[in-house]
């Protein structure tokens, strides 16, 4: 193990685990940590570390209290307390907005989360995660291969370059919207490494590229937003349909759905199917398990977001 010196050798008094919140799931977080303290060919640097850890939390708390500890030491001891950390949850809303009539409440969710969903999709951009084959432009970069960049890679998989890249999800057809959050989960590469070039104008050149950990990252991420905005879809987590919007299910039919994910099929292709990306966009919401899809506003011109 690699130590890293810091600024002191304790850790803050108040430091308290339990009090963490992670935007990503806790074990990707430790494992990644464990991967970086354990490469005995690249020694591992305090920045990459508060990189890591401000890309994995929910909030400023954990990065600033790292800035304040031995890092080795702090990394040590968050990897001991493991089991308390904890995943981000947000609240239900506050009393103005809970007195809405529920259709008002889920329009309004299914428009904030399109605007979220954007500013995560740029997030995931500026940190590297669709770097690993596009190309983003740099005035030092003339002996690179050349790539397309992400608005041509995207126009020529949804096929269409409007409201694409820059996001801009509220003016895209349904299935071009549905089709574009598939197509980013295939690009997405989480970035171990950064470097620059010696000039100021350089944007940053992620490297590294690590496919397994950034797709997983992009559906939790995503998923989350999808449920918070009412949208009866999620992109599946395990089988042939790993990065693939599917309808969801109630927890029992979930467990089962998993189970038969992860079961060879028979060859005589008698058995029942998770739903396609195309039936999952066609079908009518489940109105029994939440509330209406915001995308039930696209199939009226008069109310598609503008």
């Amino acid at each position: 193990m690699q130590r890293i010196p810091g600024k002191t050798g304790r850790l803050p008094a108040r430091v308290d685990f339990s009090d963490y919140a992670l935007d990503w799931p806790p074990e990707l977080l430790c494992a990644e940590l464990r991967l970086m303290r354990d490469n005995t060919l690249r020694p591992w640097n305090a920045g990459e570390v508060r990189r890591l850890v401000g890309q994995a939390f929910h909030g400023e708390q954990p990065g600033r209290h790292l800035r304040e500890s031995d890092l080795d030491l702090w990394v040590s001891a968050l990897l001991e307390n493991q089991q308390k950390l904890r995943l981000y949850h947000r609240g239900q809303p506050y009393w103005r907005e809970r007195q809405q009539p529920p259709i008002a409440r889920s329009r309004r969710a299914g428009l904030d989360v399109l605007s979220e969903l954007s500013a995560l999709w740029t997030d995931l951009y500026d940190q590297g995660y669709f770097d690993r084959d596009t190309h983003r432009d740099c005035p030092y970069d003339e002996d690179c291969a050349p790539r397309n960049d992400l608005k041509t890679t995207l126009g020529g998989r949804v096929g269409t370059q409007d409201g694409v890249w820059p996001p801009f999800p509220r003016i895209l057809e349904e299935p071009t919207f549905y089709e574009l959050i598939e197509v980013l989960h295939d690009l997405a590469a989480r970035p171990r490494q950064l470097w620059h070039h010696n000039e100021e104008d350089c944007p940053g050149h992620p490297h590294d590229h690590d496919t397994d950990s950034g797709q997983r990252i992009y559906r939790v991420l995503l998923n989350r937003l999808l449920e918070r905005g009412g949208f009866q879809l999620r992109l599946a987590d395990a089988g042939e349909d790993t990065g693939r919007l599917v309808h969801t299910v109630d927890d029992a039919r979930n467990d089962l759905v998993n189970r038969a994910l992860n079961t060879p099929r028979r060859s005589s292709g008698t058995g029942s199917r998770t739903p396609s990306p195309c039936s999952a966009a066609a079908a009518p919401p489940n109105t029994t398990t939440g509330p209406p899809s915001p995308r039930c506003t696209w199939s009226s011109r008069s109310a598609a977001p503008r």
